[in-house]
């Protein structure tokens, strides 16, 4: 539950940039409700947690944001690969970075999340670095961080040390602009 607490009071302090940037990521009323839910709840005499209905579990992207947010550490999240079974969450990867930036002098490696069967989440957090290509950064991310006068590259300046795939239409973010390739 602790890990809960701290997602609520992430999202209490960054309501309003997530009102702001990403309303059409989430809603904001199910992410909170999502947050809180389980909190006053006090355990069964076998010290088990009543089970959580399924409107409550965590989901992508609002909680994925949120989750970067909290923890200081980028969120990868993969789609599920079998898309007979799932609608839902079979975009492209994405990556989602906090927005305050990594703690400072850290180097958090990603979550990995994987989405599967339509339903659920394999998650992994590495011990240490491997060589790998991240997905690309959401692009609400970047529109978020330009739009509140964060200059400074996502990829090449403050999460330098990952190797973050580039978006195609990363460096030319207006819709009407060409796309550059390099």
């Amino acid at each position: 539950m602790e890990v809960k607490r701290e997602m609520l009071h992430c999202l209490q302090r960054n309501e309003d940039i997530y009102s702001k940037h990403f309303i059409s990521m989430y809603d904001p009323t199910r992410l909170k409700d999502t947050a809180t839910y389980g909190l006053d709840f006090i355990p069964n005499l076998d010290g088990k947690y009543p089970a959580c209905p399924q409107s409550y579990w965590s989901y992508t992207p609002g909680c994925t944001q949120l989750a970067a947010d909290t923890f200081r550490i980028p969120v990868a999240v993969y789609p599920d690969t079998d898309q007979k079974l799932s609608r839902r969450n079979s975009g492209p990867p994405l990556l989602y970075l906090p927005f305050e930036g990594p703690i400072p002098k850290a180097k958090p490696l990603p979550i990995v999340m994987q989405y599967i069967s339509g339903c659920h989440w394999s998650t992994l957090q590495m011990n240490r670095a491997i060589k790998m290509d991240w997905p690309v950064i959401e692009r609400s991310i970047v529109l978020a961080c330009q739009e509140m006068g964060q200059t400074k590259d996502l990829r090449k300046i403050i999460w330098r040390y990952l190797s973050i795939k580039k978006a195609v239409c990363e460096d030319n973010l207006n819709a009407s602009a060409p796309i550059v390739l390099d």
